[in-house]
C-alpha cells in the first residue's frame, strides 16, 4: 500500500477502515479516467451522456451489448405514456395515485417538474419531436412521438412503417451522441462500483472487456447507472415475482439485473422490485432459442380466430382475446392448484386448425399492431419463415389429422420442469364446446366476444406451447427527484445517480411512461453529476492504525 508524506494510505491500493477490516477494493492502476461514467447505452444512458458532455464534462459509456441496439428504447413502440398535463398539480396527483405509496410524494413532484422541461431539452440538443395525443386512461395519456429526422429515420412516412417505432427515436438520440464524439465501449459490462469506504463516494467502475479482462474506469465526478432492470434473469424473476414462471422480455436480453447487485454492494436502498409490465403471450420454444420474447400481437390479439388456449388437461381457462399488455390484473394463466402443488394452467398451448395454419406465419416480427417493437423483431433473432412449415419441422408446432392424434403429439414443460402432454378426451370435448359457442356467438364460460370466435373445424389440427412475456421491470435502486441513488437511511450515496428503468418511478401502475422517464431522468442525471467538483486522491486518504 502506498503512503503519502503525511503517513496515510493514499487512494490507489486497497483501503483499510479503522477497524482493520477490508473495505472497497480500489485498483492501484486505472485503465481510463473521465469525469463521468455512464453504465448503459439505451435511451436513458445516452441522454445522460449527452447532458453531461454539454455541461462541460468528459464521459465514458459502458454497455453490455456488443452492438449499439439502444436497449429497450431501441425496440419500443416510440409511444409516450403519461403526456404532460397543462396542470402540473393534476399530473402529479395522477402519478401519486398510481404508485400506491411506493414512491415519496416529493420525489414525484420533483420528477414531474423535471419532465416538463424534457421537450425543451430535446429541442436544445437537436431532436425536435411532434407530440400527437392518441388517447387517455385513468392514470395516464398516451402520445405518439415523431422525431424530426431525415427521411431514412422518419416515422409513419413510409407505408411499411406503421406506428411510431422506438428504433427511429433511438437512432435520432444516437446521432446526437456520435456528434459529441462520446466514448462508448460496447461489449463491456460493468461489474462493480468502486466506492471509497470512508466517504462512501463512488469513484469509479470495474468492467469486463470483450476479452474477459478487468477494465477499471476512474470517475472524477460520478457514475450514472442506466442499465435497465432484471427482466431476463430467471432467478431474480422467481425471487421478486411468480416463482418458477419464466417471463421472456420484449426488450433487450442484456437486462439481467446487474445493477441491483452492484447497488446492493454500495449500500443502496432497493424499491418496488415486484413491479413489472406484463405483455402478450409468446411462443415458448422460439423465445427460449432467441433468449427473448418471440411474441404474438399484444393489441388486436391472435388472428384468425380459429384457435383456443388449453392447459395440459385439455381445458380452456380464459378469454383468449384478452389483451395482457400493461395489465397487472389477476391472470388465470397463473392460477395455482394447492392440492397438486402445481400451476393449474402451465404449460398451456395454442390449439388451432388448418385455416389458421395456412393463413400465414404465426410470428411476423411485430409485437403490437403491426409495429416492430420487440428486440427479437428489431434484431431479426427468429427466422420463422414465410409460413409455419419451418416451425413445424423444428418441433415447435405439433400436428394431428384428428384432435385425438394432435393431443397425443403435444408436449410441454411445467414450471417444476416436468414434461407433460395434453388429455385427449378432454381436448376433444373442449374443442366441440368451443365450436358450438362460436356458431351460437356466445361464450358462456369466459365471455370471449362473438366477433373474435371462429370454429376449429378444418383438419389437420395444430398446437404450439406458449409462454409469457414482460415489457420490462421497474424496480431497482431507490432514487430521489434529482436522480441521486439513496442508501438505506434515505441519504444520497455520494456521486451515484440513476436513470431510466433501473429504479423507475413506476412502483405499481404504469403511470410514468418509460420512454419519457428515460429521456427525463437521463438528462437530469447527466446535468446533476456534471455539476459536481472532481475529487482529489488526497481527500480520500485514511490514517493507518
Amino acid at each position: 500500500m502506498s503512503k503519502n508524506k503525511e503517513g496515510t494510505a493514499a487512494l490507489g491500493g486497497t483501503l483499510l477502515a479503522g477497524c482493520g477490516t477490508q473495505a472497497s477494493a480500489v485498483p492501484s492502476k486505472w485503465d481510463a479516467t473521465t469525469d463521468v461514467v455512464v453504465i448503459g447505452f439505451g435511451g436513458a444512458g445516452a441522454c445522460a451522456a449527452i447532458a453531461a458532455v454539454d455541461a462541460g464534462s468528459s464521459v465514458i459509456v459502458l454497455e453490455k451489448s456488443p452492438i449499439p441496439d439502444g436497449g429497450n428504447t431501441g425496440c419500443s413502440t416510440g409511444l409516450i405514456h403519461t403526456a404532460p398535463f397543462a396542470d402540473q398539480a393534476e399530473w402529479t396527483e395522477k402519478i401519486i395515485h398510481g404508485v400506491y405509496g411506493t414512491v415519496p410524494k416529493d420525489t414525484i413532484g420533483a420528477m414531474v417538474s423535471h419532465a416538463l422541461s424534457t421537450p425543451v431539452w430535446l429541442e436544445k440538443i437537436g431532436i425536435n419531436l411532434k407530440w400527437t395525443p392518441i388517447h387517455g386512461a385513468a392514470n395516464s395519456s398516451i402520445i405518439k412521438v415523431t422525431p424530426n429526422m431525415p427521411l431514412r429515420y422518419s416515422i409513419g412516412t413510409v407505408a411499411s412503417r406503421k406506428g411510431s417505432e422506438g428504433r427511429f427515436l433511438w437512432e435520432a438520440i444516437r446521432e446526437v451522441v456520435e456528434s459529441r464524439h462520446i466514448s462508448v465501449h460496447l461489449g463491456t459490462p460493468a461489474k462493480e462500483l468502486i466506492q471509497n469506504p470512508i466517504t462512501k463516494e463512488i469513484i469509479g467502475v470495474k468492467a469486463k472487456t470483450a476479452a474477459g479482462e478487468d477494465y477499471y474506469v476512474k470517475a472524477l465526478k460520478g457514475v450514472v447507472m442506466a442499465l435497465g432492470g432484471y427482466e431476463n434473469n430467471a432467478w431474480k424473476q422467481g425471487q421478486y415475482n411468480q416463482p418458477g414462471v419464466r417471463l421472456y422480455p420484449w426488450g433487450t436480453p442484456y437486462n439481467t439485473g446487474d445493477g441491483i447487485d452492484m447497488a446492493c454492494r454500495v449500500g443502496a436502498s432497493l424499491w418496488h422490485l415486484h413491479a413489472l409490465e406484463w405483455s402478450s403471450v409468446n411462443f415458448r420454444l422460439a423465445s427460449e432459442k432467441a433468449n427473448c420474447s418471440v411474441s404474438t400481437n399484444s393489441t388486436t390479439g391472435i388472428t384468425p380466430y380459429n384457435h383456443i388456449f388449453v392447459n395440459q388437461f385439455g381445458k380452456r381457462f380464459m378469454n383468449e382475446s384478452k389483451n395482457m399488455n400493461h395489465d397487472i390484473s389477476t391472470k388465470r394463466i397463473l392460477d395455482f392448484d394447492p392440492a397438486a402443488n402445481e400451476y393449474a394452467n402451465l404449460p398451456f398451448y395454442l390449439v388451432f386448425d388448418s385455416t389458421m395454419f395456412n393463413k400465414g406465419p404465426l410470428y411476423t416480427g411485430s409485437g403490437r399492431s403491426g409495429v416492430v417493437n420487440t428486440y427479437a423483431g428489431v434484431q431479426g433473432l427468429c427466422d420463422w419463415g414465410p409460413d409455419n412449415a419451418r416451425a413445424l419441422e423444428r418441433g415447435w408446432i405439433f400436428s394431428g389429422k384428428t384432435v385425438e392424434e394432435l393431443a397425443a403429439s403435444i408436449k410441454g414443460t411445467t414450471p417444476s420442469e416436468k414434461e407433460v402432454g395434453c388429455d385427449r378426451a378432454t381436448l376433444a370435448k373442449t374443442i366441440a364446446d368451443f365450436n358450438r359457442y362460436a356458431i351460437e356467438g356466445v361464450d358462456p364460460e369466459f365471455g370471449r366476444p362473438a366477433k373474435k370466435m371462429a370454429p376449429l373445424e378444418s383438419p389437420p389440427y395444430y398446437a404450439i406451447e406458449m409462454g409469457l412475456s414482460t415489457i420490462n421491470t421497474q424496480g431497482g435502486a431507490q432514487r430521489n427527484g434529482n436522480c441521486q441513488v439513496l442508501d438505506v437511511e434515505g441519504q444520497p450515496i455520494p456521486r451515484l445517480f440513476s436513470a431510466g428503468e433501473f429504479g423507475s418511478l413506476n412502483g405499481y401502475v404504469y403511470v410514468f411512461g418509460n420512454i419519457f422517464e428515460a429521456l427525463t431522468t437521463g438528462h437530469v442525471a447527466g446535468e446533476q453529476v456534471a455539476q459536481l467538483k472532481a475529487w482529489e486522491a488526497e481527500q480520500f486518504s485514511v490514517k493507518l492504525e
